[in-house]
């Protein structure tokens, strides 16, 4: 824990009331986040406030000289060792914010830090996207600062559950994070025939093609895909009554839960994606049990190796540009409300633990949908005039 002593203790001089003798200055101040008094002198030997705070000095200094004053990087260090969430995809999440705040506020003090709140919300609404070769620098989504903003409140929390900060209402939750909740990014989504180009596509590997399929037709998340392994599989008779059950995600090295409690569900499968899974066990490294599992390593494969590799590539000899693992499942959850189904059923098919989540997947202009709607009020004008 990184820490310095340094003088920060004011405190205060007030005037009390005895009941018997006269008035006497008390100073007021906190110490290990206690509330402490000491008497200074009556009225008497000290008749003016200033003169109390004359005697009150020295007191303050040698207060002050015990106070230790925490800096936020010790506060980092303690959050990384002992409170980062369990789960691998979450943690790796905090890791990345925790480089952020680390790198503008790693060397400030909490004390300090509170006093300037103002800093804190510039600081968080100026965060901008790392740079890469496909994508240009941009301005962090207002979900992403949000989520940056949560993480920043969380630290403040455990700072004061440990004692290095005195108790008191969470300043994180006085920043604003500002802008719009609109996407930075346009939504990629697959085109029927265009998913078809890349399963007829000659240099896309055969697993990636099943993976391909497998989140283009049940839109699983592709942690969910290289989670699964043979025995949650079952193909019944001919492809009849064929189920996968989702009950782990896969991330790096990492074996999981799913996402959610509702992720983990028996998915009903079209006999002929059955057929297809079970002409790929045939294909597939044999004694794996993982349905995409790596040959070479008897581990499922990497999703980013996948999808810089094998996928982003076929994606745009097929015409989609800019895609991702999850622009199946948007599109997945786009066919759907093209479907008209109800919006509790799409969000079991989703497997969304709320309807607002669900709601926010996919293309929400549904414009065939929208037609119909459109020329019967253009109808009805026309009638009035």
């Amino acid at each position: 824990m990184t820490t310095k002593r340094q003088s920060f203790q004011q405190g205060s001089v007030l005037r009390r009331p005895r009941s018997k003798g006269p008035d006497v200055w008390v100073f007021f101040y906190r110490e290990n986040g206690k509330q402490k008094t000491q008497v200074i002198g009556s009225i008497e030997k000290f008749p003016t406030k200033a003169s109390a705070e004359m005697e009150v000095h020295e007191l303050r200094k040698s207060i002050n000289s015990r106070r230790e004053c925490v800096y936020m990087g010790g506060v980092l260090d303690r959050y990384l060792a002992e409170d980062l969430p369990s789960r691998h995809i979450t943690a790796a999440s905090y890791k990345s914010h925790i480089k952020r705040i680390r790198e503008r506020f790693g060397t400030m003090r909490v004390d300090e830090m509170v006093k300037n709140l103002m800093a804190i919300e510039q600081w968080l609404n100026s965060q901008m996207t790392e740079p890469r070769p496909s994508r240009p620098e941009q301005l962090l989504s207002k979900k992403s600062r949000l989520n940056l903003k949560a993480c920043l409140h969380r630290i403040f929390e455990r700072a004061m559950f440990w004692g290095l900060m005195d108790l008191q209402r969470n300043p994180i939750g006085l920043v604003t994070v500002k802008g719009k909740s609109k996407r930075t990014r346009p939504l990629v989504l697959v085109p029927v025939e265009s998913y078809l180009k890349m399963l007829d596509d000659p240099l896309l590997p055969d697993h990636a093609k099943m993976m391909v399929m497998v989140a283009m037709c049940l839109g699983f998340r592709a942690s969910e895909i290289l989670g699964l392994q043979w025995s949650d599989v079952s193909f019944g008779l001919h492809g009849m009554e064929a189920i996968v059950r989702v009950q782990r995600s896969m991330v790096g090295k990492h074996e999981e839960e799913t996402k959610t409690p509702e992720s983990t569900q028996d998915v009903p499968i079209h006999p002929e994606l059955a057929i297809a899974l079970e002409g790929w066990k045939t294909k597939a490294a044999p004694n794996c049990k993982w349905v995409f599992g790596n040959p070479l390593t008897g581990r499922p494969y990497h999703r980013e190796s996948l999808l810089k590799d094998h996928i982003e590539p076929a994606a745009a000899r097929a015409g989609i540009p800019g895609i991702g693992w999850h622009s199946f499942r948007h599109t997945y959850r786009t066919m759907l409300g093209e479907l008209e189904l109800p919006m509790e059923v799409q969000q079991k098919m989703m497997r969304h633990s709320s309807i607002g989540v669900t709601m926010g997947y996919g293309d929400q202009r549904l414009i065939s949908q929208r037609r119909p709607a459109n020329d019967k009020i253009f109808e009805m004008i026309r009638r009035a005039g």
